[in-house]
């Protein structure tokens, strides 16, 4: 089982038993990405389905009471549980945590929502669970600002915020590599923005000069144009580029960056 989506579901539970011992049920909600949005052609997300079948085992494993995995969680709880595809689309992650917290259970809402995996559609899902004070748990949302408690009332996470990454790799660049000078690509979207605002923070402290920063929009497609992005890239004279976005757009980038003639040996 992956253990990133144990540890939310059992915070969950543990606080929810902590509330009361009597629940005969309790309803969880799952936001995860099984497919990705139209622009990107419905495409199967396999890190969100194995996440999503992860969450599943983990609730079966607390509903039983004598396979000796938890079994002292909610000893006399179900946990029922349904789930909507957050399509890592902020907008769609708005639109289901909201049905899911007013709708979800024949009306009864959730008592609580595990999700949604990145960081934009967990900062929308967030404010829509806001309304209704439903407690939120992501397994993999990194993004610094979901960390502003006014903003995200009801929001926590099992996974550490971007600051550690983003200082982490700005120590990298400046200590371990001995880079100096540097060009910069980040996504628009709550990771790589909030991300690559921490790297040049660390970045500019240590000395490390930035010679170009550039921005891509998350959500890329095979269609998606960078000619802006690296032409600027190689006006900089930049032969270290460092890239906070999501895999999936970083990869898209990085393939067509590299046929445009950005980065190679050396």
């Amino acid at each position: 089982m992956q253990q990133p989506l144990v540890v939310p579901l059992l915070l969950l539970s543990a606080g929810l038993a902590g509330a009361s011992s009597a629940l005969s049920s309790v309803r969880l909600c799952g936001l995860f990405p099984r497919f990705r949005t139209a622009a990107q052609d419905f495409k199967a997300d396999d890190s969100g389905t194995r996440r999503f079948a992860a969450f599943v085992q983990a609730i079966r494993e607390v509903n039983n009471k004598t396979d000796g995995i938890a079994d002292h969680l909610l000893p006399t709880t179900e946990v029922l549980f349904t789930q909507r595809d957050s399509r890592r689309d902020g907008a769609t992650a708005f639109f289901e945590a909201r049905e899911l917290a007013t709708s979800a259970f024949k009306g009864q809402g959730c008592d609580a929502i595990v999700g949604a995996a990145s960081s934009g559609p967990s900062a929308l899902a967030a404010l829509a669970l806001k309304e209704s004070s439903t407690p939120q748990v992501s397994y993999s949302s990194t993004s610094a600002g979901l960390s502003d408690g006014s903003t995200y009332p009801y929001f926590a996470r099992t996974v550490p915020s971007d600051d550690f990454q983003a200082t982490g790799l700005a120590d990298l660049v400046h200590s371990l590599f001995g880079y100096k000078r540097i060009a910069t690509v980040a996504s628009t979207d709550a990771y790589g923005a909030s991300g690559m605002l921490a790297f040049k923070r660390r970045a500019s402290a240590l000395g490390i000069v930035t010679l170009a920063s550039v921005s891509i929009t998350g959500g890329a497609n095979d269609e998606s144009d960078f000619s802006e992005q690296t032409e600027a890239l190689r006006a900089s004279g930049a032969t270290v580029i460092v890239i906070f976005a999501g895999g999936y757009d970083a990869s898209l980038f990085i393939e067509k960056a590299y046929d445009a003639g950005v980065g190679g040996p050396g």
